[in-house]
């Protein structure tokens, strides 16, 4: 684990007043200074997040988008507001693997700011749970990223303002009721590929705000899987007979 230090904090927070960071993170935002240019659904998302985070009521919206549309790029940017108006962030996910993948994409593109990142997982050794945990508490970490360990009443924040969550459908029932307490206090972001209809429904009602993903990013691939790896995953000789066969299965739903 990368050694939790103060020097990044001490210099944003001796520079700038709280004012002064908010209104920073607001022109980096919107002065393009991440490495990827936004679609115009980003762009939108962004901004209704945006406005949400500078509002007096907790923010509990819900950002929708397919795989690879670009909801991480939002997250981080809201991620990166938070952090300059000196609070602190959780993002949550469902396995460790996310964890790394989310970790090393934040740690890459906040490389040049005074952000400090950190994980915490079931891999980390009992003494560097230890160390993250009193960077926590004491507001040395910037950013937190990792599984259902970080909702744990150990785990103590010196100023939390914002908890991004990927994936919330994946969360058990404990872990949802631990998530409602965190909606009453801070912001809450939740990204999506596949909500539940629970969910959709109150996004849909208006209990819930929601933003869209649309549109693919320009240089966005499409995923395609060969058959044969299909069949031999499935056991299946005719995929297409399974295709017809789903197909009739949910026009009788």
């Amino acid at each position: 684990m990368d050694k939790i230090d103060n020097t990044t904090v001490d210099y944003r927070r001796c520079f700038l007043t709280d004012a002064g960071q908010r209104v920073l993170g607001n022109m980096l935002i919107e002065a393009k200074f991440f490495e990827y240019t936004e679609t115009p659904d980003q762009g939108r998302s962004t901004i209704e997040v945006k406005k949400d985070m500078e509002s007096v009521v907790p923010m509990d919206r819900l950002l929708c988008g397919d795989a690879g549309y670009g909801k991480t790029e939002v997250a981080l940017r809201a991620a990166f507001k938070a952090v300059m108006s000196n609070k602190q962030v959780v993002i949550l996910v469902p396995t460790t693997i996310l964890a790394e993948q989310h970790f090393k994409t934040f740690n890459k593109r906040l490389d040049k700011y005074p952000v400090n990142t950190q994980m915490l997982s079931r891999f980390k050794s009992r003494k560097e749970q230890k160390e993250i945990l009193d960077g926590l508490s004491n507001g040395l970490i910037d950013i937190i990223i990792g599984t259902h360990r970080l909702l744990s009443k150990d785990v103590k924040f010196h100023q939390l303002g914002l908890v991004i969550v990927d994936e919330e459908q994946r969360f058990g029932v404990v872990h949802k009721e631990r998530l409602k307490y965190f909606k009453q206090l801070v912001d809450v972001l939740t990204l999506t590929a596949t909500p539940i209809p629970r969910t959709l429904y109150m996004s849909l009602m208006g209990i819930r705000d929601l933003s869209l993903i649309e549109t693919p990013p320009e240089e966005r691939l499409a995923v395609g899987i060969p058959g044969n790896l299909v069949r031999l995953s499935l056991g299946i000789e005719d995929v297409d007979d399974l295709i017809a066969d789903l197909d009739h299965a949910l026009t009788q739903i």
